[in-house]
């Protein structure tokens, strides 16, 4: 219900000039292609290379017995209905009662994401899930519209998303999630959850519904 296969980026390409210099180009969901000398430089230093990335988004109780991790991205339609339809009943009954702790991660499939995340980046921090929240809500406004279309949509008037694709310490940030994501876990779709209990994480594969997840956090 909730997961969705996709063609993966190669998380190298995130650590490379190659994706940067022709992020603005990109169509929603197209790989990216990287040299070989590129990706043999970058297997290389990847032990040494451990760059900054966006904060994790917390929501819940630090004291509750169970977390749940999501890596997501902004424009993937299957996050959007998990958001939408199924997550404000989780929220209601295991986050905001304090049993479950909640970490979203942004996981950008693709060029547009990391641009379209980079919008939500420049409006308050405190103010970043409320705003994903409207941009899976209100996806078909926006999705094949530019930044701009974004912001106007989330409410965030914050200059910069006129020029988003050149704030490149953000972007860079933006990246570095899914480098990250990449060198812990193999994320073949999203949105892709975790469950850490005592300790333990425990990686929920197959079709998930609302009812099988809810379960698994009790």
């Amino acid at each position: 219900m909730f997961k969705k296969n996709i063609k993966m980026i190669s998380m190298l390409a995130f650590i490379s000039s190659f994706f940067i210099t022709h992020l603005s180009a990109l169509a929603p969901q197209q790989p990216v292609s990287v040299p070989q000398k590129t990706i043999k430089e970058a297997k290389e230093n990847d032990k040494a290379y451990n760059p900054d990335e966006l904060p994790d988004i917390v929501l819940g109780s630090p004291d509750a017995k169970v977390t749940l991790i999501e890596y997501s991205s902004i424009n993937c339609s299957h996050c959007a209905s998990f958001h939408t339809d199924d997550f404000p009943k989780l929220k209601k009954q295991l986050i905001d009662t304090g049993k479950v702790r909640f970490i979203y991660r942004h996981f950008p499939l693709d060029g547009q994401a990391v641009l379209a995340m980079g919008v939500i980046a420049l409006a308050p921090q405190e103010q970043w899930f409320d705003k994903i929240c409207i941009a899976y809500e209100k996806m078909n406004q926006w999705i094949n519209e530019g930044p701009l279309k974004l912001a106007q949509v989330c409410g965030i008037t914050n200059q910069a998303c006129k020029d988003i694709k050149n704030q490149t310490a953000l972007v860079d940030r933006i990246m570095a999630k899914r480098y990250n994501a990449e060198r812990q876990y193999d994320i073949p779709y999203t949105p892709f959850f975790i469950v850490v209990r005592n300790g333990k994480q425990e990686i929920l594969t197959g079709e998930l519904t609302l009812e099988i997840l809810m379960d698994k956090l009790k």
